[in-house]
C-alpha cells in the first residue's frame, strides 16, 4: 500500500473520530438540555399540585377530580416519616398537609376527597387521594351485625366515584380474578381475619394489598406483598381513633404512610387541645364567677393534649392503644360537658 494511500486512510479515520465527538457533544447537549427542561416542568407541576391540593384539603365533606400532570404523582413516605410527593424528578414534602394516597397516581384524573377530624373539636381535615385505576373489593360479612354496621357507615361516607365493589362474605373472595386495574385494594370490615393467600393465583403478578378494620373501628392490619411475583403477605397492625381514620387507612399506599401522617395528625390534636385548654381557662376565670352554673373542667382537655403527644412520639403499639384509649374517655366527658354548657346557656367550651 502506497504511503498516500496510508495517509488518506487515517485521514478518513480522523474525520470519523472527530465526527462521532462532534456528535457525542450536541447529543450531550441536546440530553441536558431535556433533562433541565423536564426538571423545570416538574417543578412548575409540583408548585401548581402543591397548589390544588391546598385548595382541595380546605373543601371539607366534597368529592372533586384533580387533573393528574401526564408524568403521573407518585406518593411515599420513608421509614423515618420523611413523606413527599413525586412528580418527575422534583420531591415536595407534605409539610402539614394530612394526605393518603396510593402509590401512584397515573393516566386518569385523581379523586379528591377532603373530610374532617374531630375529637371531638375540629382538629384538621385530612385530603384523600385515587383514580379509577385502582379498584377497591369492600368485604363485609353478611349477617354479621357489627360488620354490617360498620359497611353501612363505610358506604355511605365513601365517594361514589371511587371505583369499588362490595362483596358480603369473606370466603367470595377467592372468586375474584384480576380485572386489569393498575392496583387491587382489599378492605375488610369485620370480626374475622382474612386471609389474602387464598386469592386466585392470578393475583400473584398483580400490585395487591389490604387492609383490615376490626369491627369496631379501633384496629387495622395492614397487608402488603413480600414480593412483587408472590401470594405472600406481610401483616402491620395499627389504631384507628375514629371513622375518619378509618377512610385514612382505605387511601393510604401502605403502613408506613398511615403510621407517619397519622403521627402528625396527633402532633396537631396536641397543639390544638393545649390552645383549647387555655380557652376554657379564660372562660372560667371570666364567666364562672358572674354565673356559677357555667362550670368548666379543664381536666379533660389537658389529658387529650398530654395522650396526643404520648401517641405521636409512640415506639410500640400498646403505648398507642393505651394513650387513644384514654382519649376516647376523654373525648365522652368533653362532648357531655359542652352538651351541659350548651342547656345553662352558657359560652361553649369548643
Amino acid at each position: 500500500m502506497s504511503k498516500r494511500a496510508i495517509e488518506l486512510q487515517f485521514h478518513w479515520i480522523f474525520i470519523l473520530i472527530a465526527g462521532a465527538v462532534i456528535l457525542a457533544f450536541f447529543f450531550s447537549v441536546v440530553q441536558k438540555q431535556r433533562a433541565l427542561s423536564e426538571e423545570k416542568l416538574s417543578i412548575t407541576l409540583a408548585g401548581q399540585m402543591d397548589a390544588i391540593f391546598t385548595g382541595a384539603i380546605e373543601s371539607k365533606g366534597t368529592t372533586q377530580s384533580l387533573v393528574t400532570p401526564k408524568p403521573g404523582i407518585a406518593f411515599s413516605c420513608s421509614k423515618v416519616c420523611e413523606c413527599n410527593y413525586h412528580i418527575g424528578r422534583k420531591a415536595t414534602e407534605f409539610r402539614d398537609k394530612l394526605l393518603f394516597a396510593p402509590a401512584m397516581i397515573k393516566d386518569q384524573d385523581a379523586i379528591a376527597w377532603a373530610i374532617e377530624w374531630k375529637l371531638p373539636f375540629r382538629i384538621a381535615n385530612f385530603l384523600l387521594l385515587t383514580n379509577p385505576t385502582i379498584k377497591y373489593y369492600i368485604v363485609y360479612e353478611r349477617g354479621d351485625q357489627l360488620s354490617e354496621q360498620l359497611y353501612r357507615r363505610v358506604n355511605i361516607a365513601l365517594p361514589k366515584e371511587l371505583n369499588q365493589v362490595a362483596i358480603g362474605s369473606l370466603r367470595d373472595i377467592t372468586r375474584l380474578t384480576p380485572q386489569g386495574d393498575a392496583q387491587t385494594r382489599l378492605v375488610f370490615l369485620g370480626t374475622q381475619e382474612p386471609d389474602l393467600r387464598s386469592l386466585n393465583l392470578d393475583f400473584a403478578r398483580e400490585d395487591v394489598s389490604g387492609v383490615w378494620i376490626n369491627a369496631d373501628a379501633i384496629t387495622a392490619v395492614f397487608y402488603e406483598k413480600t414480593d412483587p411475583d408472590e401470594l405472600e403477605f406481610s401483616e402491620y397492625p395499627s389504631v384507628l381513633a375514629g371513622d375518619t381514620t378509618v377512610y385514612g387507612a382505605i387511601f393510604a399506599a401502605d403502613h408506613q404512610m398511615y403510621e407517619c401522617v397519622m403521627k402528625r395528625a396527633f402532633e396537631k390534636l396536641g397543639v390544638i387541645a393545649q390552645v383549647q385548654a387555655k380557652r376554657a381557662q379564660e372562660l372560667k376565670n371570666t364567666v364562672s364567677a358572674a354565673r356559677p352554673e357555667c362550670a368548666y373542667v379543664l381536666q379533660d382537655l389537658q389529658t387529650v393534649a398530654q395522650k396526643a403527644e404520648q401517641v405521636a412520639g409512640a415506639q410500640a403499639l400498646r403505648d398507642a392503644e393505651a394513650a387513644i384509649s384514654v382519649i376516647r374517655g376523654a373525648q365522652s366527658a368533653l362532648q357531655l360537658q359542652n352538651t351541659n354548657l350548651i342547656k345553662q346557656s352558657c359560652p361553649e367550651l369548643y
